[in-house]
């Protein structure tokens, strides 16, 4: 984002030509040509919920001041935006006083407070399969400190991010990871091959496997068996299920389908990129420029229109907490200040 500037100053101390630099080249509006091309894929707020930091296609990650208290009367301002990695920023996480940015190679780890004073260096890197592996998703386990990643080379990475050893690999899916959420002792992770794997992480191993495009009512054969979501309850108990089959509620424990979550004649073609819990319904986004949400018993409860043409993220300013904030196709933020209609629209 911004502009590109080949900039030649004699300046003995560094750091100043580094701050220099970013302050010159991030006061300015994203160029035309990026806009035209731009897609977010990744967001996440700080602990302290004070910045939003978002991830675009073109490895940048832009961080932006978000008062929650002042939402309503003025829009959060671009503070910084800086190049994170040479491909697109596929999964962001706040993590106390750090970031963690996951695309193609490592998984970066940044300091807030370097991002914010236009000093942002990685502090730590997390390796993954080598400089060409894409990470696709991240999610962390607070308890345990473990943060896990996705991989497009269908592994699943685990760090222990107390001593930032990589202390364990799962395999068993046949293609890449599109996305993964925790459980109460284990993991979940729906794949481009059309499963979904219960893990065991203590014992490294896979212990339910879930096939959606087996059940008739699912099946949808012109748009594939890939899962492309999954997100489980505050209780575990269930999880949500999307992609190519339709999406549907299913019970952790059985691995039976509960129910498909209905949509209306005109969104039966609805593809889900993102599915989430939001107190008891449930909400996502995907192929069209509508906030979906259901009941807990799987109707449809609203389709709220939003300026975003494609999501693929959906993210809360804290757990279960609104604003929800989307990102997709397009360089817009939209937020949801309430879920039954369409909040703020941020432009980078």
């Amino acid at each position: 984002m911004g502009g590109y500037f080949g900039l030649f100053v004699a300046v003995s101390d560094e750091t100043n030509i580094y701050k220099f630099l970013f302050c010159f080249r991030f006061t300015l509006k994203m160029e035309q040509r990026h806009l035209l091309h731009c897609t977010v894929y990744s967001s996440a707020v700080s602990a302290c919920g004070e910045f939003l930091a978002v991830g675009n296609n073109f490895g940048d990650v832009s961080v932006l001041d978000f008062n929650l208290k002042s939402l309503s009367s003025s829009k959060p301002k671009l503070i910084n935006c800086f190049s994170a990695h040479i491909g697109p920023v596929y999964a962001l996480l706040g993590i106390n006083n750090t970031l963690i940015s996951a695309g193609l190679g490592p998984v970066l780890i940044w300091n807030w407070k370097d991002i914010v004073s236009f000093d942002p260096k990685p502090v730590h890197k997390l390796e993954a399969c080598g400089p060409k592996a894409s990470i696709t998703c991240l999610c962390y386990d607070k308890k345990h400190g473990l943060l896990f990643a996705g991989i497009e080379d269908s592994s699943i990475m685990i760090w222990d991010l107390s001593n930032l050893s990589c202390c364990k690999k799962l395999t068993g899916h046949t293609q890449y990871i599109h996305d993964i959420c925790l459980l109460s002792d284990s993991l979940a992770s729906a794949s481009e091959d059309g499963l979904v794997k219960i893990w065991d992480t203590h014992n490294n191993k896979c212990t339910k496997t879930i096939k959606p495009s087996n059940w008739n009512e699912l099946k949808r054969p012109s748009l594939g068996s890939w899962i492309g979501c999954v997100a489980s309850d505050s209780s575990t108990e269930w999880i949500v299920l999307g992609g190519g089959p339709a999406p549907a509620l299913w019970h952790t424990r059985s691995t039976s389908m509960a129910l498909p979550l209905n949509s209306s004649n005109e969104a039966q073609s609805f593809i889900p990129f993102t599915l989430h819990f939001y107190g008891d319904e449930i909400v996502g986004g995907g192929n069209d420029s509508m906030l979906h949400r259901w009941t807990s018993n799987g109707e449809q409860k609203a389709a709220v229109p939003c300026a975003i043409s494609n999501i693929f993220s959906i993210n809360f300013a804290s757990e279960n907490s609104l604003p929800a904030i989307l990102t997709g196709t397009g360089h817009k933020i939209q937020l949801f200040t309430n879920l039954g209609y369409e909040g703020p629209c941020i432009s980078l």
